[in-house]
């Protein structure tokens, strides 16, 4: 709806194609939302395997910058065969 000096109008707009920022999916969101149907950690762990395999490193350990990405750490020490360790810690 539209009100200007000429009056009310009414109208519809074009729908517009849905877009979420990726950040949601890696930063923002708590690892329990769910966010287009899925579950943001388990989300979180597949986009760490999938990194594993798409871009494989010679590491002794995994480890994953909390809280975000704690869940892909553990993703990508799955798929490489690692032991994933807890090397940074936040101070609460």
């Amino acid at each position: 709806m539209r009100i200007d000096q000429n009056g009310v109008e009414s109208f519809k707009e074009p729908v517009r194609k849905k877009a979420l920022c990726i950040f949601e999916f890696i930063y923002f969101a708590r690892p329990d939302s769910i966010i287009n149907g899925q579950l943001i950690y388990p989300t979180r762990q597949a986009m760490g395997e999938k990194l594993s395999l798409e871009h494989p490193v010679d590491v002794d350990m995994v480890m994953g910058v909390p809280d975000s990405a704690t869940a892909a750490g553990i993703g990508y020490a799955h798929a490489a065969n690692k032991p994933y360790c807890e090397g940074l810690l936040k101070n609460r």
